[in-house]
């Protein structure tokens, strides 16, 4: 998944960017990645990473200074979509909750959590 949205973004991703996406938070992603560009064309994505079970998004500007009138823009766009995924189970993408997973914190929905052995359970991490 992460190579796809990858490919499918080279406008907005930086070449070589690291890009660890969990399939379930691709939607959240697409959501960034479309509103950072209506944004300003000059923000560019340098990491997409997976921390304590949620997206996170690395957002740059390509002269590597801000436009003032962008900034709170920009981190209203990348808290939007940490929101989304703590909702959005990193499987499927339906609703889930933060739990302690075998590798972790990670987010899931009860009919993941049931599949990965689970007693289902709200968040907790």
């Amino acid at each position: 998944m992460s190579r796809v949205y990858a490919h499918k973004h080279t406008d907005i991703v930086v070449q070589g960017a690291v890009i660890d996406l969990a399939v379930g938070h691709y939607p959240a992603a697409e959501c960034a990645a479309a509103a950072l560009r209506a944004l300003h064309p000059g923000l560019r994505i340098g990491a997409i990473l997976r921390d304590r079970g949620m997206l996170w998004l690395d957002v740059g500007y390509e002269t590597a200074v801000y436009p003032d009138d962008i900034y709170d823009r920009v981190l209203e766009i990348v808290t939007d979509a940490r929101t989304l995924s703590a909702w959005s189970c990193a499987v499927d993408g339906r609703p889930g909750w933060l739990v302690n997973g075998a590798g972790g914190p990670v987010v899931l929905c009860p009919v993941c959590q049931t599949a990965a052995g689970m007693e289902v359970r709200r968040h907790e991490a």
